[in-house]
């Protein structure tokens, strides 16, 4: 499982949403773009959540976003990865 399915299997159960492992895996894999928070975004729509996409030149400016929400992040070494974030300073 990748960092993707990961976030979103979390992002779903903390927001009390019923999904299926075998059909989450069919959406991302299917996606135009599986590795990207527009597949994110499109698999929220199709469950109906909420959603929004913003950018954050600074990443102190995430402290001041409200409740739970998934972040897609670049290491030092530039590779994306995916992280739930529930609290600023809890990481799942």
């Amino acid at each position: 499982m990748n960092d993707i399915e990961f976030v979103i299997k979390k992002g779903l159960k903390h927001i009390e949403i019923p999904f299926t492992e075998t059909y989450l895996d069919k959406y991302i894999n299917k996606h135009p773009s599986p590795n990207s928070l527009l597949c994110i975004s499109d698999l929220m729509d199709h469950y109906r959540v909420e959603n929004t996409a913003g950018e954050f030149e600074d990443k102190t400016e995430l402290q001041n976003y409200p409740g739970t929400h998934i972040s897609q992040m670049r290491s030092s070494d530039n590779e994306n990865y995916f992280v739930l974030v529930r609290d600023f300073d809890e990481k799942v």
